[in-house]
């Protein structure tokens, strides 16, 4: 499960690859190690329609506290969706954290399993 304090980012996160949004992702940061073509890449090749994230994926999603850093890390995998399918076999790994700023995400791999 997601913790709620975590959930605002990572559906805004969601909502830009859905956009296809992939450059604004990889300026801000947000795309981590990928690209904005790694991500276009990845989403294209599985061929079918992302969409927003309902309740749900929250409830499914796994976040793994990470000990020792000085703010909140959290390692996050979290299922995405598509039209076509509803939870689909996509997947993203993320490291967000929660700082006095507010939460920053940054994802780590977008794979189908």
């Amino acid at each position: 499960m997601i913790p709620k304090e975590l959930i605002p980012a990572l559906k805004d996160l969601v909502h830009e690859l859905v956009a296809g949004n992939f450059r604004k992702l990889e300026r801000d940061g947000r795309a981590g190690r990928l690209t904005a073509k790694d991500l276009h890449h990845v989403l294209e090749g599985y061929g079918r329609t992302l969409i927003d994230l309902p309740d749900e994926a929250f409830q499914i999603g796994e976040a793994y506290p990470i000990e020792g850093k000085e703010d909140q890390y959290w390692a996050v995998d979290l299922d995405l969706w598509t039209l076509e399918e509803g939870r689909s076999d996509l997947t993203l790994t993320l490291t967000v954290r929660t700082t006095d700023k507010g939460v920053l995400t940054e994802i780590d791999d977008l794979h189908a399993l």
